[in-house]
């Protein structure tokens, strides 16, 4: 992708004649082969110059075309909040560069992984390489992605018929849904919780947790039926 130009030399001679690989030819001291090098213009390029005198000299240089490398794979990660997150680019090699940006932006960090500073709120990083002097096309995005908090509301302890018993019921909001569970006697269907009748006066303490494990919320409490 970067130009490509031959520098021939002396100057002041009668004649130059450039050659190379796909029949390349060029009459110029120091022509600019392509300004967007292949790997196909890789190879040895002769150079024969002619002074005033008639007299020639012949000389070679070898040309190498590296590959622009690919942009990394590096995977994102899900966190709880107020955590730091290790991101690791895993492909194609290289010496990595982490910024801020998808182009421009901050230098944050250079090697194969990145530790982010503590987070509140969904955040994406964009690794690059640079392969034998050549830098990747593009950065890969690496999202780091906040699990939402698992918090409990309305709680209502209710005495049953006959004041001897009461039941406890509270929701569970955000964490994972799909994971919640309840430690202690009582039944959870979806987000709700009903527990099971309670004596009189007899403390209650329950507590809601998800896979996400970023928060487990505790219930406690007593209630005395008259």
């Amino acid at each position: 992708g970067a130009s490509l130009t031959l520098t021939g030399g002396p100057g002041a001679m009668t004649s130059y004649s450039w050659s190379g690989p796909n029949s390349y030819s060029n009459a110029t001291q120091s022509p600019t082969v392509s300004a967007s090098a292949t790997t196909a213009m890789a190879g040895t390029y002769t150079i024969t110059i002619t002074n005033g005198n008639g007299c020639t000299d012949t000389e070679t240089t070898t040309v190498t075309v590296n590959t622009i490398p690919a942009n990394p794979t590096a995977a994102g990660i899900t966190i709880c909040s107020g955590s730091t997150a290790t991101l690791t680019a895993t492909a194609p090699g290289g010496s990595y560069q982490w910024f801020d940006a998808s182009s421009g932006g901050t230098l944050l960090n250079t090697g194969a992984s990145y530790t982010t500073p503590a987070l509140s709120s969904n955040t994406t990083y964009y690794v690059q390489t640079t392969l034998s002097g050549c830098t990747s096309a593009g950065r890969t995005g690496v999202t780091v992605t906040i699990n939402p908090a698992l918090t409990v509301s309305g709680v209502t302890a209710t005495c049953l018929s006959g004041d001897t018993t009461y039941t406890v019921t509270f929701t569970i909001n955000g964490g994972n849904p799909a994971t919640y569970s309840v430690s202690g006697s009582g039944t959870l269907t979806g987000a709700s919780f009903t527990s099971n009748p309670i004596p009189s006066g007899t403390p209650y303490s329950f507590t809601a947790t998800d896979t996400y494990n970023c928060s487990q919320q505790t219930v406690s409490g007593n209630k005395i039926c008259n």
